[in-house]
């Protein structure tokens, strides 16, 4: 006879000898639970409300005092709330009492405090805060609004001495009394500040031009690192306070003039890496300064990376490139807007090309350039160290197409000397068929960057890659399944016949000693939590399939997987997988995943 489930349940009230336990209810639901009949032992039944509410409170203290939670030690709990972000802080502060006591008594976690009005409620939010953080090094950022802007600028003034690091936004909508307390500000000294941000949107900061506004009273030695999005004329007094800045983002955004550059090199005197972003540009003003210059504008010796960002017209990063001494400058970058006007991605293209240090000695192949079609912009870089050139190729089909079929023949007829130097040619990033116009280019690639998806197209273009030493094979998005409309190359390649079809075409790369399959990351963003998942058959039968590194026998020295998680149904799958290198690695920083189970398996096959 079957017993019902329903007799094969437990007992759903404790025993007597699990009452104290940390999963028994309390006393008061213990006692209720009982039969009304109380006969048998009238004494225990007889309690007083006092002593029973005592007894739940000793209840609920034993609880918390064997939570995790509550026995972790001070010291790495400030480490987690300081490595956490700040607006997680208010969540931290209820989930249980110890946690809100380290979290209100450690000044350590309030050194990076963040202050937005319109995310408190609570005109007195920045002063506790402040409080709170004690008297070490401090990381503020502020927005001034039109409201509590008197408060914020206090606020300011008697913290800036102890600044580390400062961003300060001034909203455009604030009044002129405003614009001119936070100039003042400003002008304090800040002998420990390393890093400053200024986000002037109305371009009020000195709005009168005073020359005694000096930023920081020319004292801040510590200082390497500005943003700074205002009139840069309004800076032209404060050359002591940047004199030892060595990076540096200045946006002008309206009335650039070309006094401003001049401006900036005169600020920054010891700079390396500086980036000039403008929106437009009066071409009189800039036709004018053109005609009239007899020689190029000197640069600091410290400068080794320029950067030239064109918002409103493509062509006046070319403009103020070619009126500097750029020849002295290890690498130059002009690069437009998607929203720029060009006349066509052809002549900006030539344009920019043309931009070489001929006059300074160095040949078409010490240049560096970068043609990069996913955003509208170009990149190309004067190397004085002797580093072979990279062309880097993202792929956009429709854009590339349109661009390759007006841009190449400037491209090569601008670079004569790149036909005859495939020496010199080490990288080729995410190539479509299209750009393959002079396939002599590439013949001595040393190491390639592609996508997956863009292998097929490659392989017909590129058969031969004889110096080819190392790839990196991009992975499309995280998917554990062939979607209908873009299948991805490596479930494609498991899938295939043995041997290959004829309509694969293998890149035969004899040379080959190293591949890498990694997840690829835009504009810096980490990986989504969402994982690339491989299994080992099809991470086997792609590099067999698209990949002729020699003869079977030989291994490549290096697989290595980067941001990839690896399911491994069945351990002889492993097993070949690594028969194919030396020395098969994970991206430390990823947790490789092995699931022993067929359960998603299947739905590869």
């Amino acid at each position: 006879m079957v017993t019902p489930a329903y007799e094969k349940r437990m007992d759903p009230w404790p025993k007597p000898d699990h009452v104290q336990s940390s999963h028994a209810r309390s006393p008061n639901l213990h006692m209720e639970s009982q039969p009304s009949a109380r006969t048998s032992e009238p004494a225990k039944n007889a309690f007083s409300l006092s002593s029973h509410t005592g007894a739940d409170h000793t209840v609920v203290m034993e609880r918390t005092a064997q939570t995790s939670i509550s026995r972790l030690p001070v010291e790495l709990l400030e480490y987690i709330f300081l490595s956490l972000p700040t607006k997680c802080r208010p969540m931290l502060s209820v989930v249980c009492r110890g946690w809100r006591d380290v979290l209100l008594s450690s000044p350590g976690v309030w050194s990076n405090v963040e202050y937005h009005p319109d995310e408190f409620t609570d005109p007195g939010a920045l002063e506790r805060m402040l409080a709170r953080s004690g008297h070490g090094p401090l990381d503020l950022d502020v927005t001034i609004d039109p409201q509590l802007w008197k408060l914020t600028c206090s606020c300011i003034l008697a913290q800036i001495a102890r600044c580390v690091r400062l961003r300060v936004v001034v909203e455009r909508t604030v009044p002129l009394e405003a614009a001119t307390a936070v100039t003042h500000t400003l002008c304090t000294p800040a002998p420990l500040l390393r890093s400053f941000v200024l986000i002037d949107e109305g371009e009020l900061f000195n709005v009168d031009r005073d020359p005694d506004i000096c930023l920081f009273a020319d004292t801040a030695p510590m200082l390497r690192q500005v943003k700074i999005e205002a009139a840069i004329d309004s800076l032209q007094w404060s050359s002591n306070a940047l004199h030892q800045v060595q990076s540096a983002l200045l946006y002008q955004p309206s009335d650039f003039r070309w006094e401003h550059i001049t401006t900036l090199l005169l600020l920054l005197p010891s700079v390396e890496d500086l980036e000039v972003q403008l929106d437009d540009w009066d071409e009189d003003d800039a036709e004018e300064c053109f005609s009239n210059a007899q020689k190029p504008l000197p640069v600091p010796d410290s400068l080794k990376m320029f950067t030239v960002v064109a918002n409103e017209n493509a062509l006046h990063a070319g403009w103020i490139i070619r009126q500097m001494q750029h020849a002295k400058i290890s690498i130059v970058i002009a690069r437009y807007g998607p929203q720029a006007t060009k006349k066509d991605d052809g002549t900006v293209l030539a344009d920019i090309c043309a931009i070489r240090p001929s006059s300074a000695g160095h040949s078409a192949a010490d240049m560096q350039l970068s043609f990069i079609a996913r955003t509208l912009s170009f990149e190309f870089a004067t190397v004085t160290h002797g580093w072979p050139l990279n062309f880097h190729l993202f792929d956009k089909p429709l854009e590339l197409h349109r661009i390759v079929q007006q841009g190449a023949p400037s491209l090569f007829t601008r670079l004569p000397k790149l036909t005859t130097c495939g020496a010199h040619v080490r990288a080729v990033q995410d190539v479509g068929r299209t750009v393959i116009v002079e396939p002599t280019i590439f013949a001595q690639v040393a190491w390639l960057y592609i996508t997956e998806t863009a292998v097929t197209t490659v392989t017909s273009a590129l058969p031969s890659l004889p110096s080819l030493v190392h790839i990196t094979i991009y992975t499309m998005k995280a998917r554990l399944y062939a979607s209908a409309t873009g299948c991805s190359a490596f479930i494609l390649a498991s899938r295939a016949p043995t041997p290959a079809p004829e309509a694969a075409f293998p890149i035969i790369c004899p040379a080959l000693r190293s591949v890498r399959i990694a997840v690829r990351s835009l504009g810096g963003a980490q990986t989504s939590p969402m994982r690339t998942l491989l299994t080992p058959d099809m991470v086997t039968a792609y590099l067999t399939t698209y990949l002729r590194y020699g003869a079977p026998a030989r291994l490549l020295d290096e697989l290595a997987f980067w941001g990839v998680g690896m399911l491994v149904p069945v351990p002889m799958d492993l097993h070949e997988m690594l028969l194919l290198a030396k020395d098969v690695s994970w991206d430390p920083r990823q947790l490789a995943l092995k699931f022993h189970s067929v359960n998603h398996y299947a739905n590869f096959k």
